[in-house]
Parts: structure tokens; C-alpha cells; sequence
């Protein structure tokens, strides 16, 4: 089956429309599997840390840079001690709901590593309460 711009093509080619580009053949190319060990060592080494928005319920991920990671995904409910070491206190922006979730380390119980995930109010209006500050 014959396409429309080849017979286009053909027909400016015959008309002398269009000059003939020839391009040289590059020869000087390198194995793409040669830098593997380069890429291995500059690679950004993180772990992801899942935790879900308290309001909308979507899920929010969190990358944790440590010297120890292996670009692995862990939930918040489960992190291993070499990973919750690095954790401190993280802020993400939900991009469904518009909020600023805040996650913060709690005190090591029963040797689970515990975290609160809470809604940043502080930028929200007090609501009703300003009703009640007049008396």
C-alpha cells in the first residue's frame, strides 16, 4: 500500500523541490552496558517511606536519604530502626486536599518505632471560635 507523502515525497523528489541530505554514519559508539558500575555508585541512595493523608485518604510518599538505604518502600506503621533513626520531623503537601500534612516521632514504645501524622491548622482560620473570644 502506497501512502499519501510518499507519493507527495516522490513527486516533489521528481520536481527537484527537495535537495538529497546525506548523513555519514557515526561509528564511534560506546556499549550502553559499560557504566553500570558508575551509575550504581551515583546513584541517589534513599529509602521511601508510605503514609496516607489523614484527610483525604490518599496515599503520600516520602523519600529518606541515608547512607545505609537500598531504595526500598516501607509503610510509616512499619519502618526498621535503621531507617527511623533518619526520620525527623517531615512536612508534605497534599496535592488532592490542598493540606500540609506533618509527620512527627513519638517517644520508642514495646520497640515499634511510633509517628504522628497530623494536619498543619496553623495557616487555618479560627472558624466559630472568634464568636466566643468577646465574651
Amino acid at each position: 500500500m502506497i501512502s499519501f507523502w510518499s507519493v507527495v515525497e516522490s513527486a516533489m523528489w521528481k520536481a527537484g523541490l527537495r535537495s538529497k541530505r546525506i548523513v555519514p554514519p557515526v561509528n564511534n559508539s560506546e556499549l550502553i552496558g559499560d557504566n553500570v558500575e558508575n551509575d550504581i555508585q551515583h546513584e541517589n541512595k534513599s529509602d521511601t517511606i508510605i503514609t496516607y493523608c489523614p484527610a483525604c485518604q490518599i496515599r503520600l510518599t516520602l523519600e529518606i536519604p541515608h547512607p545505609n538505604a537500598k531504595s526500598d518502600h516501607y509503610q510509616l506503621i512499619s519502618i526498621p530502626d535503621s531507617v527511623a533513626i533518619h526520620l525527623e520531623t517531615r512536612t508534605i503537601f497534599c496535592t488532592n486536599c490542598t493540606n500540609t500534612i506533618i509527620i512527627e516521632p513519638v517517644e520508642k514504645r514495646n520497640n515499634q518505632n511510633l509517628f504522628t501524622v497530623k494536619i498543619d491548622c496553623s495557616k487555618m482560620s479560627k472558624g466559630y471560635e472568634e464568636w466566643y473570644d468577646n465574651y
